[in-house]
């Protein structure tokens, strides 16, 4: 298996997806990402693997970049260095997020409600310390599990890791049909333990605050609120439920009402849009 997952690709997003994304998931124990853009599309094109770091009881730990020309990202550049502020700031512009979102598409709202609810996602926003740009890293950092495809094949007691580094974001056309770039670096690897390292420290110093260039916001607990998930609600005691990949996906796919449709049989979201659309005319 881990023979098969090449140095180092260019071309089309879903080859990244298939050859490099998923298999490492499928072996991960948890999930580190650092992306400019994230999109639960990118999610759903995955979910079988998350699966397995979810049966890990692993989690998603996402760093993310609001793009230049999003409210958070002229909320924060408004902030200037005042951290307390921005993270004011960044809650108002999350609850509003929410409400807009809700009103749209409530089915993303209720699948990120879940994964957030049951401690499966946690999010960091950054933004660099000081000038006009944006945060624009793009890489990631899969924890392989020891008892996994890959992990099994490596000795003990080695450090098991691999970092991806490209072009691409965790967004359902940065694993689709965009032209991207992605190289691989495996810790256990002499070679390329350096690189991976790298990228390995570099998202801890991010999660914790700890960069010299760069400004780190937790906005896990300001998600929470603006999806009404209060401690000691009902809400709050629905974690102790298992969320399954059957759960994700009826929160990310409307399926028509139709007897014809059942929990059993599932839309992906690009369906569901042509399904709806069809629905309009009669009879269906």
């Amino acid at each position: 298996m881990e023979d098969e997952i090449p140095r180092a690709i260019s071309g089309r997003g879903d080859e990244i997806l298939e050859r490099i994304h998923k298999p490492l998931l499928a072996s991960s124990d948890n999930f580190d990402r650092v992306s400019s853009y994230f999109g639960i599309g990118a999610f759903v094109k995955s979910i079988s693997e998350i699966a397995e770091v979810w049966g890990r009881k692993g989690r998603i730990r996402l760093i993310i970049s609001p793009a230049d020309t999003s409210d958070i990202h002229i909320a924060l550049k408004n902030a200037s260095n005042d951290k307390q502020k921005a993270s004011t700031i960044v809650e108002e512009v999350i609850e509003k997020a929410v409400r807009k979102i809700r009103g749209e598409h409530p089915e993303r709202v209720e699948a990120l409600k879940q994964m957030i609810l049951h401690q499966l996602l946690e999010v960091v926003v950054v933004k660099p310390k000081i000038g006009e740009g944006i945060f624009h890293s793009k890489f990631a950092v899969y924890h392989i599990s020891s008892d996994s495809n890959i992990g099994s094949n490596i000795g003990a007691g080695v450090s098991k890791y691999v970092a991806v580094h490209g072009s691409f974001n965790e967004t359902s056309p940065g694993y689709g049909d965009n032209v991207e770039d992605a190289s691989t670096h495996r810790s256990w690897e002499s070679g390329q333990f350096d690189v991976a390292k790298a990228f390995k420290l570099r998202f801890d110093e991010l999660w914790n605050d700890f960069s010299n260039d760069s400004v780190s916001i937790p906005i896990t607990a300001s998600i929470r609120k603006a999806l009404e998930i209060v401690p000691g609600t009902s809400g709050e005691l629905e974690r102790s439920k298992q969320f399954t990949v059957e759960d994700f996906l009826d929160y990310t796919s409307q399926i028509p009402h139709c007897s014809g449709f059942s929990k059993s049989v599932w839309l992906m979201p690009h369906q569901a849009a042509v399904a709806f659309s069809v629905s309009k005319f009669k009879p269906v």
